[in-house]
Parts: structure tokens; sequence; C-alpha cells
């Protein structure tokens, strides 16, 4: 439901910690989505959220309330109560920059988030950082931080698009995710996809390496 007073949500939505990533994830829904460096990519059900209006020049804010992760034990916090879960983020958007900040707490996978988002134009190039910070709070996995840098930048033609993105995070030893790719608009909600992925783990003294084509149509 939509109007002046903002929108309001109800259903299965993508939290506001996860919409903190803006498009700074040039790789979003494909093997190197960022969600292999970190956790926050959170979209639940029985959800209500509400997104405010923009004020201030450029200043929103949006909060969603769900349920948390249930650990199975009766009496506990970790219930899956409707309401134990939170995620509130502030967001100011106007053209020389978006800058996101977003927290999340007691989440569906049992951990509590903190993240930064940020999208910064210059020219023909839009740069990207997503930083986040990861709290157990069931207390069997450790703390950790995730960082992404993301660069795409239009070809000549303005129809083209190259993208890099690198993203590290200590959730394990020397976990690290290198990618480039190239989108081509061919008309109006039609594009075509390529993409290289290189994802290395010394902990499991690993490195996968992923490649893929294909299209997206928006109707």
């Amino acid at each position: 439901m939509k109007g002046n007073f903002g929108t309001l949500k109800l259903g299965t939505h993508d939290t506001p910690l996860k919409l903190a990533q803006l498009k700074a994830d040039l790789f979003n829904d494909l093997k190197g989505d960022i969600k292999n460096t970190t956790d926050g990519e959170n979209r639940i059900g029985s959800f209500f959220g509400y997104d405010s209006p923009v004020f201030g020049g450029g200043v929103s804010f949006s909060l969603g309330v769900g349920k948390g992760k249930d650990d199975g034990v009766d009496g506990t916090d970790l219930d899956d109560e409707f309401g134990s879960n939170l995620s509130v983020s502030l967001k100011y958007d106007i053209d020389v920059i978006k800058f996101v900040i977003a927290t999340e707490k007691a989440s569906i996978k049992g951990y509590d988030h903190n993240r930064l988002g940020m999208m910064i134009p210059a020219g023909p190039v839009t740069i990207g950082l997503i930083h986040t910070t990861t709290e157990s709070t069931v207390g069997n996995s450790k703390d950790y931080d995730a960082t992404t840098l993301s660069i795409a930048g239009k070809v000549a033609d303005g129809k083209g698009k190259v993208k890099f993105q690198y993203g590290t995070s200590d959730k394990s030893a020397g976990l690290s995710q290198t990618q480039i790719g190239y989108d081509h608009k061919l008309f109006k909600g039609f594009k075509i996809l390529a993409y290289h992925t290189i994802r290395s783990q010394d902990a499991a003294n690993s490195d996968d390496a992923h490649t893929g084509v294909g299209f997206e149509y928006k109707f």
C-alpha cells in the first residue's frame, strides 16, 4: 500500500538491511552474489514493513518486523515469534551519493548485523561499497566482517556496462570473491549478460570458478 504517507509492506519481502546493499552488488542473484561472503541477505515471510517518503532533501528511512530464528527449545528468546526480528535503515540519496546505514537484530538465521551501503557516481563510472558486520546471537558461530567493492562503467554507446567486483570476508580464513562481467541493453527492459567469478577460500584450500551467460527481461 503506497501513498503520500509512504509505503506499507506485508507478506514476503527483503529486509531493510538486505536492501541497504543498494545496487552495489553488481552480481546479485548470480553465482557471485554477496551472500557467498556474508550473511544478512534475508528475504522473509510474515513480514511487516514501512518505507517513509523522502524528506529533508533526500533522507528516508525503512523499518521491518518479522520472525526471528527458532532454536527448537521452548521458553527461549529464539522461538520464531513475530516481532523478535527487527531491521531498520536510514538512507540519504542525492545526485552525488547514495548512502545507507542499517541494522538488523535477531535475524531469521540467528545473527545481528550492521551494514553500510554506498554508491558514488563519477561520470560514466559508479563506485559501490558494502560493509557488513555480523555477530552471532546463538553462540555457535564467530563474529566477522565482510566488505565488497564494485565498479561499473558505461561503454561509449551507452548500452553496454563493464563490471568489476571484489569482496573479502573473515567468515572463514582467506575467503574472497573476484568477478568481472558485461551487460548489454538490446532494447527497453531486455539485456544480455556475461560474467566470470572466482571464489577462493584458504580454510578449505579451494578455488572455485564460475562462468555464466544469460538474459534478463523486465516486463
